[in-house]
């Protein structure tokens, strides 16, 4: 396994290193290069030079994999990875992955929404043209004669690059983040969502449906890291963007990286033809309206305050249809109980709500509630239930 400390300075500190020393024969690459202002190295012969900069020693390469692992994890540090026999530009794709269906799961006769479930096994990397492809492939599976409202996705649906002008210390405190910085970053997101639906799919979906909500990330992992997660609602037909995310990050590790939303209002959309007013959540956001979390006695100030203020605005802004983006959604306690007492206790002009999170966690594996169940209490409302799974290695991709 790769150490995760190694950075990116690391592996420019390697690459440095080995233009000054000739490369062992039986270190060479014959499938992948990594290419940096250039020139050519081999990616897991640089991964264990870089290994010296960041533990003191060269790491051995018996001890991690070469290929995928050491593919992903140069292009985490956003490297270039290009074939050997043709230089040309290699991305993380479903072409390297596990080859993938699409089929629909539920199907209501009047759909309001349809929604994306994706349940494979961990391969799902957020690629832009992953995404794009994806969405094409769910143009072609569409029921004949159904148009819905929206179409939503799961958090993280798309990874977008993190902007290298962008530092912790241009961010400032992450919880309360500058906000030019922070509208850089939507700015950087939008660039990636505007090339996902470009061409000839925004056409075929605006046939289909009106509105599309994404998940989009990104992360920072040199120096102290970062990390932000976002929620875009588009309007097909005008092309208008309406930009929120997280506000309520997970405990933890999280509380210090995550770059937060903290303008409330843009949860809000008010006032939308056919539907009324609409509150956008990014993940972890629907846990502000768990009794179970909002009465905890160890709950900090600052999270307290979030949810006081969120609770104030929600009942203020009276939405009647609520969209969650998780990142993930295996079991029916995750998030029923916010949605029962969400209903119920803080905003009863709510008339439908709807998730479409991951169908996969690793951790929880073992503890998984099956699929029907979940996509039954994941939504108070009619729809189009789109799966997106595994299939055999000898079948046809997308099929």
């Amino acid at each position: 396994m790769i150490p995760k400390n190694i950075n990116r300075e690391h592996v420019i500190k390697a690459i440095e290193e080995s233009k000054k020393v000739e490369i062992p024969k039986n270190r060479s690459s014959k499938n992948f290069l990594l290419e940096f202002n250039g020139d050519y190295y081999p990616p897991k012969y640089i991964i264990s030079l870089a290994n010296k900069y960041a533990n003191g020693k060269e790491l051995n390469p018996q001890e991690f994999g070469g290929g995928v692992e050491t593919n992903d994890f140069l292009r985490d540090l956003r490297f270039n990875i290009v074939k050997a026999s043709t230089k040309s530009p290699i991305t993380k794709s479903l072409k390297e992955n596990k080859k993938i269906k699409v089929s629909i799961a539920h199907l209501d006769s009047d759909p309001f929404l349809a929604r994306i479930i994706i349940a494979d096994e961990g391969e799902w990397k957020g690629d832009p043209n992953d995404a794009k492809r994806l969405l094409e492939h769910i143009c072609k599976k569409w029921p004949e004669g159904k148009k819905v409202k929206f179409v939503i996705t799961c958090g993280g649906f798309i990874q977008f690059k993190w902007p290298q002008s962008i530092s912790r210390k241009n961010i400032g405190d992450n919880k309360n983040p500058n906000k030019g910085v922070l509208n850089t970053l939507f700015e950087e997101a939008e660039k990636t969502v505007t090339k996902v639906l470009s061409g000839s799919l925004n056409e075929k979906l605006r046939e289909l449906t009106d509105y599309i909500t994404i998940g989009i990330d990104s992360s920072n992992k040199e120096g102290k890291p970062l990390s932000v997660e976002l929620v875009a609602m588009v309007n097909l037909k005008t092309g208008e963007y309406f930009w929120t995310g997280k506000s309520y990050p997970l405990s933890g590790k999280q509380t210090n990286e995550l770059v937060r939303v903290t303008n409330l209002e843009t949860h809000f959309v008010e006032k939308l033809e056919d539907v009324g007013n609409i509150m956008l959540l990014g993940c972890h956001d629907l846990k502000m309206f768990d009794p179970r979390q909002y009465k905890r006695k160890n709950m900090t100030s600052w999270r307290k305050n979030i949810i006081k203020e969120f609770h104030l605005a929600a009942k203020d802004k009276k939405p009647t249809l609520v969209l969650q983006h998780p990142h993930s959604t295996v079991k029916i306690r995750t998030w029923n109980n916010a949605w029962i007492y969400l209903r119920k206790e803080v905003i009863p002009s709510v008339e439908k709500y709807a998730s479409a999170g991951r169908y996969y966690e690793e951790s929880k594996k073992s503890e998984y509630d099956t699929l029907d169940k979940v996509l039954n209490k994941t939504k108070y409302c009619y729809t189009i239930d789109f799966i997106v799974q595994p299939i055999e290695e000898n079948k046809v991709l997308l099929n």
